[in-house]
This record gives C-alpha cells, structure tokens and sequence, in this order.
C-alpha cells in the first residue's frame, strides 16, 4: 500500500504476476513503482488486466461495470469430465438430496463408486465456486461432505452441476458504480433447519461492500440446533464474524471510512426480535456465549438486523436446491449486481415497497415465523383450486335435474316460509 496526498496505490501479487490497483491521484506512484521494479528485474506492463488466474476481466468505466467469469476454466471442466455432448440443467441440484441409503452397500458397488473421480471434479469445481461461481457452491458444499463416502449417487449430483455450468459457461459476477447514499456494507443470510446429514442445519450468507459482492458461504452447522430460530440466530452468528474481519481490514486500507452500521438482512422475525434483547424465553434460554456477542453488537451500533422476506432472500440459493424461477430471480439480484437496490426496485414493480423491507419492532414472540409468506394447512385447504371451482358439485347436478323435470309455468314459492311437503308430494318427486 502506498499513500500520497489523495493518492493510493494498491499491490496485488500472485507468484510472478503484480496487480497494482490505483485511483487517478495514484497514476503517478505506479508509474514510479513499477519504473524501480524495472531497475532490478525484468518487468513487462501488459496494460489493463483482462486476464488472470483463469479469470476473465471486462471493465467499462463509463457504465461503471466491471465483469467477471470463467469460460475457459470451465471449458476446461467440461471437456475433462466429458460432458461436451451431455444435455444443460438450469439448475445446479436436482431437488432430491443425498441420503445415507444412497451409500454402497455390496463390495461389487463400493469397487465401482471408487472409480469415479470424484476429489478430482469437486477439487477443480471449488476453484470456479470461490472466484465468480456463488451459484453453485451450495450444491457443491453438499456433494463435498459425501466425498468419503462415493457413491453413484454422489457422481450424478456432481456431473449435474457441471452440466448446469454448460449451460451457463458465460455468466458472470457485475460489480456496478454504487449510487449516493447506498450502505457501505449489509448482508444477506439465511439458514435452512435439520436439511443436513445427522439433522445438522445449513446456513449461508453473501456479504456486499459499496453494493460490490465480496464473500460468500454455505456450510452445515457443527452441531445439531433445535429449531429454525436457533438455526437462523446461528447464521447471524457467522455474519458477525465475518463484518468484523472485513471492517478491520478496510480500515487497515484507510480507502474510504465506514460510518454506519452494517445491515443484516434476515427473514426470521423470531430471530430479529432476539437479537433487540426483547427477553429470553424457555426454547432460547440454552443460546451460547456467541450469541451474547450479536445482541452486544446491536447495542453498540455495530451491527443492524433488518427483516427481508423469504421470498427475496437472496441467500436463499445458498442453503437448499430451489426450482429454476426462484433460483434465477435470487441469481439476478446477487450476480447481476443489482443488490439491495436490485430486490428493491422489484418490490416496487409489484407494489410491495414499505411493508416487507421494515424491522421487526412488531414481532413480541419468539415463535418460529421464517414461513410467514406461506398460508397455514387450514388456510390452503379451505382455497379451492380454479379447476374445482370451475366443476359442478353433485348437489348442484342433482338440483339442475330436479329443475329441469318441474314444470316452467310453475311459480316459486316464498323463501320466508320453506314449504312444508307431505308423504304424497315427496313420493310424486321421488317417482
């Protein structure tokens, strides 16, 4: 790092390879560095980076755009794994996960599943998973903790993951000029309750600095948690962490200054309220140390825990399999760069802007509400779907037949008083 006046130069290095990074004030110390670098070694400037460690670079100043991807990286996976000719998924995980009974059983199948390179394709698909790939590190992650126990199974998920990047080799990471006033740094997180191998929980968060996505993750818990608040609470947790070691790092740049407290976005109501120290309660009471330092840090104005609903969680995608629509939708938001902004201006497109996006003052229990979206059992039984409302019910058939057989001429009698029949008359309708 190297500082004069208003100007910095940073100094990425890679084995032989030096990334300076500058702002316009800082031309003139690269151009010195880089002429002291020549005196002792031979130095060759190629320019504007375009490529570096299997990464394409596309950079448009005027737009503001700065774009990232792995073609040739994943080319390279596609042909090694012959997978050139296989047909794309939209998807990076079918939706039926891994299970203990999918393992081996005969020594014939535990010598087959051996075969099957899979710490060779989990290896070369981690690379694109931490360097532009967000997308696909939750299924990756979860084919990764079955890696000691290979199975055909196993091999399917990890083939169907690089099928999907076939059929998304040019997606990219966009990291676009922040506007005025956005927040310098916010998250998203999520966690998804006893999905995992022996009931263990997965959490995952994306983490945004200046509105530009610089860390993501999704990991199964070390323990087993007892229910989705605690699950949710867990995420918030590993957010923590991570805003602190990212605020110690930025300020050791001394870039720009951080003056507000970073946002977490959380769609657990019961996870926020616990988070405002609104009480304990007999299913939180048994919440570690750890937790203690969330609240803290609410206190102090380190952090601030928003509410954002299910259904534009972006981190979502990083802790279960989701169906092609909800999966692009979230995909768009973090990949394409729109952010907050981005889940934002949707909600306005739908009309939804002000309700969703608040704090959870008004949420007093501490029950589980990360569903709140989702009408109850009682609520989706009573809806009838258009199909059954659109079909006549027999009662109604039987009705129309009795009507039609009554003469036309003949009058209705008075709704006040129902008619009063006799054996006779019941008998007429009868035959």
């Amino acid at each position: 790092m190297f500082r004069e006046g208003g100007g910095f130069l940073l100094i990425g290095t890679h084995v032989d390879d030096i990334f300076p990074l500058c702002n316009p004030e800082g031309e003139k110390i690269r151009t010195r560095v880089l002429l002291a670098l020549k005196s002792k070694v031979e130095v060759e400037d190629k320019g504007e980076i375009k490529y570096a460690l299997d990464m394409h670079i596309e950079r448009d100043a005027q737009k503001g755009t700065l774009c990232i991807s792995q073609k040739n990286y994943i080319d390279g996976i596609i042909n090694e794994f012959q997978a050139k000719e296989a047909i794309g998924k939209d998807t990076p995980a079918p939706a039926d996960d891994i299970k203990e009974t999918d393992a081996p059983i005969t020594e014939a199948e535990k010598q087959e599943a051996l075969q099957f390179p899979v710490r060779n394709a989990i290896g070369k698909l981690w690379w694109a998973a931490l360097v532009s790939r967000p997308d696909i590190l939750c299924a990756l992650h979860k084919c990764a903790t079955w890696q000691n126990t290979p199975s055909l199974k196993l091999w399917l998920h990890i083939m169907w993951i690089i099928k999907y990047l076939k059929t998304t080799r040019d997606q990219t990471i966009t990291y676009r000029r922040q506007q005025e006033g956005g927040d310098t740094l916010y998250a998203f997180c999520d966690a998804s309750f006893g999905a995992e191998r022996n009931s263990k929980s997965r959490t995952g968060h994306f983490f945004c600095v200046l509105g530009a996505l610089i860390a993501w993750t999704s990991v199964h818990t070390t323990r087993v948690v007892t229910s989705s608040t605690e699950a949710e609470c867990h995420a918030i947790v590993q957010v923590l962490k991570e805003n602190r070691w990212i605020k110690e790092f930025i300020q050791e740049l001394n870039v720009f200054k951080i003056d507000k407290a970073t946002t977490i976005y959380q769609d657990n109501k019961s996870a926020i309220s616990l988070t405002q120290n609104k009480g304990q309660h007999k299913r939180s009471k048994h919440f570690g140390i750890e937790f203690d330092a969330v609240r803290e840090s609410v206190r102090e104005g380190e952090i601030e825990v928003k509410y954002l609903d299910t259904q534009n969680m972006p981190a979502d995608m990083l802790t279960k399999s989701l169906g092609k629509a909800a999966f692009n939708k979230h995909k768009e938001v973090i990949m394409g760069g729109r952010g907050i902004e981005g889940i934002v201006s949707q909600q306005e497109a739908a009309g939804r802007v002000g309700g969703d996006l608040g704090s959870a003052h008004d949420c007093l229990g501490t029950e589980d509400q990360d569903q709140d979206a989702k009408p109850s059992t009682s609520q989706a039984k009573l809806k009838p779907k258009d199909d059954d409302a659109k079909k006549p019910k027999p009662k109604d058939q039987a009705a129309k037949k009795l009507k039609a057989k009554e003469p036309k001429d003949q009058e209705e009698e008075p709704t006040a008083k129902p008619p009063t029949r006799g054996r006779a008359r019941v008998r007429e309708e009868r035959e």
